[in-house]
C-alpha cells in the first residue's frame, strides 16, 4: 500500500487521536451526548485500522515479531519508564510498588500510572496471537468465522467476568477477546478491499445510512469503556463500534486525497497515546482543586489545552526528525 493510499488512514488516525484526547479530558463532563458518541467507537476504530494495516502474511515469524517489538513493545517500555517517576514523584499520585509491578504487566487490568498504555499492551497480545495463527494467510471465510467466534466467546466471557471467568480480568485477556473482534474485522476489510478495488468507495447514501445506525446504537447504549469493561448492552456496543468506525473509514476514503495536518497527527499517534495521561491527570486535578472542573470554562480551556499539546508534540516530532536526518547524514559521510 503506497503512501498516497495511506493518507486517508493516517488522517483517520489523526482524527482518532484528537477524539481520544478530548474523550479523556472531558470524561466526566456534562457533554453526555458527545461522550456517548466518542466512546462508542474510538477504541474499536484503532483496532480495526491496526488489523487493516497488518501484514503478518508477508513476513516470517521472527521478522514479524522483531518489527512489532520495535514499533509497539519498545515505545511501551519507554512510556512506562517515563510515566512511573512522573506520576509518583512529580504528580504525587501515591502509587505503591505493588501497583507499579502489576500495572507494568497489566495484571489486574489496570495501568494506574498511565492508563492509555493498556491499548499498546492488548495490541501486543493480539499481534503475538496473530504471529502464531497468521490469520492474514487464511481464507476469507475462515477470517469471518474467527471474527464471529470471537463475538460469541467474548460475550460469554463478558457475562461471566465477575464470576466463573474472573481469571480473564488478569493481563487484559478479556480485553484481548473484545478488541480481537475489531482487529479481525480490519483484516477482513483489507482482504475485501484488495479483492474489490471500489469496495470502500460507497455511494453517499450508504455512508449516511451507516451514520444513522451508529448514531442510534451509540446514543442508546450510553458511554462505554473497554478499559473498565463497561460495555452496557453488548450487542449495541458491537454494532456501534463497527458502524461508527466503518462510517469514518468510508467517509475518509472518499474525501481524503493528499497529505494534510491530520496525517501529521496520525503519524505521531503512539507519542500522543503515551504522553497524554501525563498532563491530563494533573490538569484535571488542578481544575478540580480550584472548582473549575466540568464547567463551561473547563470545556473551553480544555480545547485550548488540547490544541497547545498537539502543537508541542508535532514540534517535538519535527525536531526529532531533523536530528535523525543529521545523524544519518553523518554516518553516510563517514
Amino acid at each position: 500500500m503506497n503512501q498516497s493510499k495511506l493518507n486517508w488512514i493516517d488522517s483517520l488516525k489523526g482524527l482518532g487521536v484528537i477524539i481520544i484526547i478530548i474523550g479523556h479530558i472531558l470524561y466526566n463532563s456534562q457533554m453526555t451526548l458527545l461522550l456517548k458518541m466518542i466512546y462508542s467507537f474510538h477504541v474499536p476504530l484503532f483496532f480495526i485500522l491496526s488489523g487493516f494495516l497488518d501484514n503478518r502474511h508477508k513476513h516470517s515469524l521472527p521478522n514479524y515479531l522483531n518489527r512489532r517489538i520495535k514499533r509497539i513493545i519498545f515505545p511501551y517500555v519507554v512510556f512506562v519508564i517515563i510515566s512511573i517517576p512522573l506520576m509518583y514523584y512529580l504528580i504525587n499520585r501515591g502509587i505503591s510498588f505493588d501497583e507499579i509491578m502489576k500495572g507494568i504487566v497489566y495484571f489486574d487490568s489496570r495501568i494506574i500510572f498511565n492508563e492509555p498504555l493498556w491499548y499498546l499492551f492488548v495490541l501486543t497480545e493480539i499481534y503475538f496471537v496473530n504471529a502464531i495463527i497468521n490469520i492474514n494467510s487464511r481464507k476469507l471465510y475462515v477470517k469471518i468465522t474467527i471474527s464471529v467466534g470471537l463475538v460469541i466467546v467474548a460475550y460469554i466471557c463478558y457475562l461471566l467476568k465477575d464470576d466463573k471467568l474472573r481469571i480473564l480480568n488478569h493481563f487484559g485477556l478479556n480485553r484481548l477477546l473484545v478488541c480481537g473482534i475489531f482487529f479481525t474485522l480490519g483484516l477482513i476489510l483489507r482482504e475485501i478491499n484488495d479483492r474489490y478495488k471500489d469496495f470502500l468507495n460507497y455511494k453517499p447514501y450508504v455512508i449516511v445510512l451507516i451514520f444513522l445506525v451508529w448514531s442510534l446504537t451509540g446514543f442508546t447504549n450510553g458511554k462505554v469503556s473497554i478499559y473498565s469493561m463497561t460495555l452496557n448492552n453488548y450487542g449495541l456496543f458491537i454494532i456501534a463500534g463497527i458502524s461508527g468506525s466503518l462510517f469514518l473509514i468510508l467517509l475518509f476514503r472518499k474525501i481524503i486525497d493528499g497529505e494534510n495536518f491530520l496525517c501529521q497527527i496520525g503519524n505521531a499517534s503512539i507519542v500522543f497515546l503515551g504522553t497524554q495521561w501525563l498532563w491530563i491527570v494533573p490538569y484535571r486535578d488542578y481544575m478540580a482543586d480550584n472548582g473549575i472542573e466540568y464547567t463551561l470554562w473547563y470545556d473551553l480551556l480544555s480545547v485550548v489545552a488540547v490544541v497547545v499539546y498537539i502543537l508541542i508534540v508535532l514540534l517535538f516530532e519535527v525536531i526529532v526528525g531533523k536530528l535523525k536526518v543529521k545523524v544519518k547524514s553523518k554516518k553516510e559521510n563517514g
